[in-house]
């Protein structure tokens, strides 16, 4: 079975709300400085989960190893230019039935590109063997991480990508992390040639895991 690998990278979406300090739940905290740094943590964390929800966040990069025609990463501001340049991509080979593999693949990145292509009135490119109307995937769809965590659900299923590589014998991700591959992206050309340079990785990672555990 032909295999291909996919990564996506995401940012803070610019239609996201703000912050709203009035959500912050204080309990009996009443002393202003407490109160203060209580409403900072908590804009924080706000901040830092901004990318990882497709509600919130927006698809910057996506790395995709095809099995014919080597490594290509498709990126840019424009979310809806890097998803129609996607779907089509994505829709033919699950058409001809080669394998998309990708870590936390049904967790994270597919559905985060389902819904963002919906907000973009991409709906007609998303694949619509996905997922039908009761929730089963396509047979296609190989998640290496749920694979891997060899029928553990949840959070228990969760494992990082890094981790298991270099349990293997990757010599793992340099550089950047993830969390700082938006900034790196929109940083100076070294910045963002790191900030590719990191995608690739990720995707050639999983081609490395998926040759040990994928027969």
């Amino acid at each position: 079975m032909k295999r291909n690998y996919i990564d996506i990278e995401t940012q803070k979406w610019g239609g996201a709300p703000e912050f709203d300090p009035g959500t912050v739940k204080l309990g009996n905290v009443k002393d202003p400085v407490k109160v203060a740094a209580k409403v900072e943590e908590a804009r924080a964390s706000y901040q830092d989960k901004l990318a990882l929800d497709p509600m919130t966040g927006q698809v910057l990069a996506i790395g995709v190893h095809d099995h014919s025609n080597g490594y290509v990463a498709i990126h840019g501001d424009n979310e809806q230019e890097v998803l129609a340049e996607f779907l089509p991509w994505l829709n033919n080979e699950l058409f001809h039935q080669h394998y998309i593999c990708g870590w936390n693949l049904k967790g994270f990145d597919l559905p985060f590109i389902r819904h963002r292509a919906f907000l973009h009135g991409l709906g007609h490119l998303v694949p619509v063997v996905l997922y039908d109307n009761r929730g089963y995937e396509h047979s296609c769809i190989k998640d290496l991480m749920l694979i891997w965590s060899y029928g553990k659900r949840g959070s228990d299923a969760w494992v990082g990508l890094d981790k298991v590589a270099k349990f293997l014998g990757h010599p793992g991700k340099r550089g950047i992390s993830g969390k700082e591959f938006a900034e790196y992206y929109h940083g100076s050309p070294e910045q963002q040639r790191m900030a590719m340079e990191y995608l690739k990785t990720d995707v050639y990672m999983l081609e490395y895991i998926a040759d040990r555990i994928l027969f």
